[in-house]
């Protein structure tokens, strides 16, 4: 179990490590970079700024919270937010996937010819298809 106030910070806050110390990325880093399972407690913080949050369940991955990455705390309000994240950032992929899927045939031409897009398009795909299955 990673504990994040002992462990990382009471005061995590910030996205990036731009932000200064104890960002999100800055504990994705440390702690999750790996893939594998982990329980993260929350407690024993002074506060734990929403874009800390916000990130990192854009780093973990929507698909991963609640299944290998669990978030326990006392407090249900910052659990109930790590989900309203979740969800967000389920809807963003499922957003982007439906405008690629609307695409011309000239504006997928276009992005044919650059080799990325059809990585992106099964990457995403794929995220869906985890977020679908959980």
């Amino acid at each position: 179990m990673i504990k994040l106030a002992q462990d990382f910070s009471v005061f995590p806050g910030g996205r990036t490590y731009e932000d200064g110390k104890f960002s999100a990325r800055e504990f994705y880093d440390k702690f999750l970079n790996d893939n594998e399972s982990h329980i993260i407690d929350l407690d024993g913080t002074r506060g734990i700024a929403s874009c800390f949050l916000d990130e990192l369940v854009k780093l973990i991955g929507p698909e991963r919270i609640g299944k290998d990455i669990q978030f326990v705390s006392e407090r249900k309000s910052i659990l109930d937010e790590i989900m309203s994240y979740k969800e967000k950032h389920m809807d963003k992929l499922e957003t982007v996937l439906e405008e690629l899927k609307s695409l011309t045939d000239e504006e997928k031409r276009a992005l044919a010819e650059d080799k990325r897009f059809d990585e992106l398009i099964k990457k995403i795909d794929e995220e869906l298809e985890k977020i679908k299955r959980n």
